[in-house]
């Protein structure tokens, strides 16, 4: 049997997906099949879960008691539908051309490889508080070295003070806001050929300074993200915008929006052999 580790995962998503495919099922539903997996609340084999008053399919409904490991259940029969369904394509594999269009929009790929995480709000945290990092070095080797000693630190902190560190900050802050940007290298031998994701911080189960402890930046130990493609034709903001010539309140805040959206598209931007995707999920077999 296949034990999963996960680091990620978007259960909502999952649910949403796994209700469409087992036939239209709704949010919560009352089932009288006989065998239940231990989703109904009760025990069964080595899946614990909250015991229910009703037969509710926990599969298709949230409770507030429910834990991960029934989280990690609901994943594994969602997989389990994927493949029997044969909407999952997995990478790597040899006979698959990395070519733009045999990538689709919406479709699931399960992408085993190397495994880079970028917390962005760390990045804007860390890069607004290296004045005072600098000084405070300075402070510590002022004291250890002699008053005559020249002191490269001294000179590090003027430099930091005149860079617009606060203003770099708070941009990546508001662009990036709470996700995280995780990249997918599915081919060692060419790294251009990669996934790039947005993952929302609050679906790890682990803090990114965690991961970074415990695997270091790049995370090179087999893991494998699920994905779902996204594919979309660049357009200039610009050109889909109101057609009211006059001016007004709504068409400025528009024009001022257009230009945003030009500014963070170049900070964002998924351009190809790179590819955009969401994470579904990202875990390990054990």
């Amino acid at each position: 049997m296949t034990i999963r580790d996960f680091i990620y995962l978007d259960i909502e998503r999952v649910r949403s997906f796994y209700a469409q495919l087992s036939e239209g099922l709704p949010t919560e539903r009352t089932t009288a099949k006989s065998k239940q997996h231990g989703i109904d609340g009760k025990l069964e084999g080595d899946v614990l879960l909250a015991r229910g008053s009703t037969s509710t399919d926990y599969r298709y409904a949230r409770s507030a008691t429910e834990t991960t490991s029934l989280h990690d259940y609901i994943m594994e029969e969602f997989l389990e539908k994927l493949r029997k369904e044969k909407r999952l394509m997995t990478l790597p594999q040899d006979r698959f051309e990395w070519e733009e269009d045999n990538f689709r929009d919406g479709m699931f790929i399960s992408v085993t490889g190397v495994v880079k995480i970028v917390d962005y709000k760390f990045v804007a945290s860390s890069i607004e508080n290296l004045p005072k990092l600098a000084k405070a070095v300075n402070r510590i080797t002022n004291k250890s070295t002699a008053a005559h000693s020249p002191n490269g630190m001294q000179e590090m902190e003027k430099q930091l003070k005149a860079l617009p560190t606060k203003d770099v900050a708070q941009f990546i802050e508001q662009n990036m806001q709470d996700s995280l940007r995780v990249r997918i290298f599915p081919y060692r031998d060419n790294t251009d050929r990669n996934f790039l994701a947005s993952a929302d911080s609050s679906f790890f189960r682990y803090s990114s300074i965690s991961l970074i402890g415990m695997y270091g930046y790049v995370i090179d130990a087999g893991w494998t993200a699920l994905l779902q493609i996204n594919r979309g034709s660049a357009h200039e903001t610009s050109k889909f915008t109101s057609g009211n010539t006059g001016v007004n309140i709504e068409s400025v805040l528009e024009t001022m929006a257009d230009n945003m959206a030009g500014i963070s598209g170049a900070f964002q931007g998924v351009k190809f052999p790179e590819v955009a995707a969401t994470p579904v999920a990202i875990f390990r077999e054990i």
